[in-house]
């Protein structure tokens, strides 16, 4: 017979005493509170992987400095790591080399002058159908990308046989109106990257081989990357 265990008359198998609601409800909040401060950690680890004290500084310094900040994110961000891995078949076992893909949120700093809202938006940027970011990408970088998940390769190819332009923005001759035009700059310079983040139209998103969902809708929300006004992701 076990302490604190009574037995039930004609029986040898002892009862339990019922859990009391105070019970349940502490072991409970033990629970919650030893997963949230597991799930802390992991969240701590993500904003020091990407700089984020660092990033918010820019951004704060933008806004003193210029009246605006942008912070984007966060985004998906995508790492690898290499690690050693012991491998084991029967009695002998050896250390193999694997490179394990690892997803995590981000959040960076992002210069107010590669920022282009739609204009449409006026002092609400939900309001907006679009807004483009212009970033760089050196000509090694853009062929690092041939065959990656979800990169259109013949588009980078295309690219890689061009040169780089640059988007500049002038008046119009007897005009007010501001016109965008392209200009060659060096070969072998970075590529402006333009990634476009809005409405897209069903036929072009499928144009790329995104599946969109049947009979629901005509524009959906997307992101699409260009470089020298190919669309490559």
């Amino acid at each position: 017979q076990q302490m604190g265990m009574p037995e039930v008359p004609g029986s040898s198998m002892p009862i339990t005493e019922p859990v009391s609601p105070e019970a349940k409800a502490s072991k409970t909040m033990d629970q919650a509170k030893k997963r949230a401060t597991g799930m802390q950690d992991v969240i701590d680890d993500q904003l020091e992987e990407c700089g984020f004290n660092g990033e918010s500084r820019k951004v704060v310094r933008s806004a003193v400095r210029l009246g605006t900040g942008v912070l984007k994110g966060p985004s998906v961000v995508k790492s690898v790591r290499r690690a050693w891995e012991e491998v084991v078949d029967g009695e002998d076992s050896v250390w193999v080399m694997k490179s394990v893909e690892k997803l995590a949120p981000a959040s960076k700093w992002v210069d107010i002058w590669n920022i282009f809202p739609d204009p449409n938006c006026g002092s609400d940027p939900k309001r907006g159908a679009f807004i483009w970011e212009r970033d760089y990408t050196l000509p090694r970088e853009l062929e690092a990308l041939i065959g990656m998940p979800g990169y259109q390769s013949a588009e980078i190819i295309k690219v890689l046989h061009e040169t780089p332009t640059r988007t500049t923005v002038a008046a119009e001759k007897d005009s007010q109106r501001m016109r965008a035009q392209s200009i060659m700059s060096d070969r072998g310079a970075p590529y402006e990257r333009w990634e476009y983040h809005g409405d897209v139209d069903r036929e072009d998103l499928e144009a790329m081989g995104c599946k969109c969902p049947e009979g629901v809708g005509f524009t959906f929300s997307a992101c699409v990357v260009f470089v020298n006004d190919h669309p490559i992701k």
